[in-house]
C-alpha cells in the first residue's frame, strides 16, 4: 500500500513541478528555454510515480492471492500462522525510527525538489541550487559536525558552479538570475 501512496506522491509532486514551471520566461531565441530542465524533471518523477504506484498495485494482487489465510477454492480459511512467524500483516511492521525516516524520506526529497523549483526563479538557479545541494548532502551525510557542513558547502559551491557554466555557457540555456547572476 505504501508504494502506491508514495507513487501518487511523486505524481502530484511532478504535476507541481511543471506548474510552477509555466511562471519562467519564455526563451525566443533559443532552443531550450529555461523552464526545459526543471520540466524534464518533474515529468520524470511523476513517470516514475506512475510505474511505483503500479509496482505496487502489482505487488498487493500477487501478496493477496499468494497469503496463505486467503480462502482457497472451496471457501476454506488457512490455518492462522505461528505465534512469532512473519506475517504479511507483521512483516513490514516499522521497528523504530529507522524505518520511519525510510519511509519519510522519498516524501522529504520529493518536497526539497520542489522548493528548490519553486525558489530557483526568485532566488536564482546558482543560489537556489547551492542551497538545495547543501541542505541534501547534510541531510544524506552520516556525520553532522563542522566540518561536514564545510564540506557539504564546498562541495555544493563546486557542483552549482559546474551546472551553471555547463547550462549558461556550453549549452547557452538562460537560467533565472534571481538575486545572484
Amino acid at each position: 500500500m505504501r508504494d502506491i501512496i508514495l507513487g501518487i506522491a511523486f505524481v502530484v509532486m511532478g504535476l507541481l513541478i511543471v506548474g510552477t514551471t509555466h511562471d519562467y520566461p519564455p526563451a525566443a531565441s533559443l532552443a531550450a528555454d529555461p523552464a526545459l530542465f526543471p520540466r524534464a524533471i518533474g515529468v520524470a518523477l511523476g513517470a516514475l510515480g506512475v510505474l511505483i504506484a503500479v509496482a505496487g498495485l502489482w505487488a498487493r494482487r500477487s501478496q493477496e492471492r499468494d497469503d496463505p489465510r486467503a480462502p482457497d477454492a472451496t471457501g476454506e480459511q488457512a490455518a492462522p500462522a505461528a505465534p512469532g512467524a512473519d506475517t504479511p500483516d507483521t512483516a513490514d511492521a516499522p521497528i523504530g525510527m529507522t524505518q520511519v525516516l525510510r519511509r519519510v524520506a522519498p516524501f522529504v526529497a520529493a518536497a526539497v525538489v520542489y522548493v528548490w523549483v519553486a525558489f530557483s526563479s526568485g532566488l536564482g538557479y546558482a543560489t537556489s541550487t547551492f542551497l538545495f545541494l547543501t541542505i541534501l548532502i547534510i541531510w544524506l551525510s552520516p556525520k553532522r559536525n563542522t566540518a561536514s557542513y564545510a564540506s557539504a558547502a564546498a562541495l555544493s559551491g563546486a557542483i552549482s558552479a559546474a551546472l551553471y557554466a555547463t547550462f549558461v555557457f556550453a549549452l547557452a540555456v538562460p537560467i533565472p538570475p534571481g538575486i545572484l547572476p
